[in-house]
This record gives C-alpha cells, sequence and structure tokens, in this order.
C-alpha cells in the first residue's frame, strides 16, 4: 500500500472528504428541492465534522501531511461556497462578507505557499478553527432565517447569523495577522538560505 492511499484511508481525512460532500449536497438540497430544514442538518453536520476530523487525528494519532491539506481544502470549500451562495442568491448578505473572507484566505494560501517552498511548517491555529466554527453557527442562523423556521423569533436569528458571521471575520483576520508575523519571521530566516539556490 502506498503512503498515500494508507493516509487517505484515515478516520480524520475520510471526515475531511467527507464534509466537502456534505456540503455539495447541502447546497443542491437547498438550491435545488429547496428543502431548508434538510440542508441546515447537513451543513450542521458538515460544520460539526470540522472539529471532528482534528480531534480524531490526535486521539487516534493519525496526523498526517495529506490530512493538513485536505483539511484547510475542506474548510475552504464549507466557508467560501456558503458565503457565496448566500451573497448570490439575493439572501440579503451583504457582499463584503465574502469579498472580506476571500481577500483574507487568498492572502493566508500565497503565505503558506512561499512558506512550503521554503520548507517551512504552517499548521493550523485554534483561532483558525474557532472562526470556523463562528462562521458555521452563523450559517446555521442565516439558513434558520431564510427558510422562516422560527418566525417568532426572526429579527434576533438574523442578527444572531451576521454577528457570529462578524466574530468569524474578526478571528480569521487575528489569524491572518498570526500568520504574517510568522511568515516575517520565516521569510528573514530562510532569506540567505533561499537566495543562494
Amino acid at each position: 500500500m502506498t503512503p498515500f492511499v494508507r493516509d487517505i484511508r484515515t478516520v480524520p481525512n475520510i471526515l475531511s472528504l467527507g464534509r466537502v460532500l456534505l456540503v455539495i449536497v447541502t447546497i443542491v438540497v437547498i438550491v435545488v428541492f429547496d428543502q431548508m430544514a434538510i440542508g441546515l442538518a447537513l451543513g450542521f453536520l458538515a460544520g460539526f465534522s470540522d472539529f471532528l476530523d482534528g480531534y480524531f487525528a490526535r486521539k487516534l494519532n493519525q496526523s498526517t501531511d495529506i490530512g493538513v491539506v485536505l483539511d484547510q481544502y475542506s474548510d475552504l470549500i464549507y466557508e467560501g461556497l456558503f458565503f457565496l451562495l448566500l451573497t448570490c442568491f439575493g439572501t440579503g448578505l451583504h457582499p463584503i462578507f465574502l469579498g472580506s473572507y476571500l481577500a483574507r484566505e487568498f492572502w493566508v494560501m500565497s503565505m503558506r505557499r512561499l512558506m512550503a517552498e521554503r520548507g517551512m511548517a504552517t499548521r493550523s491555529s485554534m483561532i483558525g478553527k474557532l472562526k470556523t466554527q463562528f462562521y458555521s453557527y452563523g450559517f446555521i442562523l442565516y439558513w434558520c432565517h431564510l427558510g422562516q423556521l422560527l418566525p417568532s423569533y426572526d429579527q434576533m436569528v438574523y442578527w444572531g447569523g451576521i454577528g457570529l458571521f462578524s466574530v468569524g471575520l474578526v478571528l480569521s483576520y487575528w489569524s491572518g495577522v498570526l500568520y504574517t508575523l510568522d511568515f516575517i519571521r520565516g521569510y528573514n530566516e530562510t532569506a540567505g538560505i533561499n537566495e543562494t539556490r
């Protein structure tokens, strides 16, 4: 068995791949079949799997390099597609959320790429995990608002979702600043080494 096949079959990596599939199914259920409650339940499971993959990676000692990639990829798919969906389908979510989200993610991806080229490791931080959880709960509340699932509490649900998205963005930029500081430190440490290549 090759290392890739061995590593891709670990519990955390299967959960990360499952999250990508759940996001796609959730969007289809909501957009194509107009089943908000079912989509909400699937979206909740997708968000909860983000906690589970890291938990099982530590608990089962199954942390892998491909797991790092899959976790980051599945987070981007989860967050990015849901923000895109909420922004583009006339839901009232201001595009500033999507634009702010994408600006941070593109910056962090660009830094990670150069850090990887220079042999510097970058792992997800707890702040990054927290921002994903705030986004997840914000998505849940916002979908509840859109589906009018709690009509008596609609305004509270709406503003709760917006508040959670906002906290998620603050945490996102906070972790982005921390990545930037690591990037600068690593860049300075490896500058002389890489210039001779």
